[in-house]
């Protein structure tokens, strides 16, 4: 990522972040957004090791999805 992050802000509790491995999919709790200097919005996940980046960056990621209705 080359961008600079300007601001972060909590994410849906409802947005998944899916990945293949193993040809399985797994999936990882987006938890926040990212905008950053140039305008684009991130979806950034925590990884077990307690990292927390691009959820679009690894090369096995899938798709976000949203599931359900998050709202009132």
């Amino acid at each position: 990522m080359t961008d600079k992050i300007i601001q972060i802000m909590p994410a849906p509790k409802n947005l998944f972040a899916i990945y293949k491995n193993d040809n399985q999919e797994i999936e990882s709790p987006i938890i926040c957004l990212a905008l950053t200097s140039d305008g684009n919005v991130l979806s950034m996940d925590m990884g077990t090791d307690g990292w927390i980046d691009d959820a679009a960056s690894p090369s096995n990621f899938l798709r976000i999805e949203r599931r359900g209705n998050d709202g009132p």
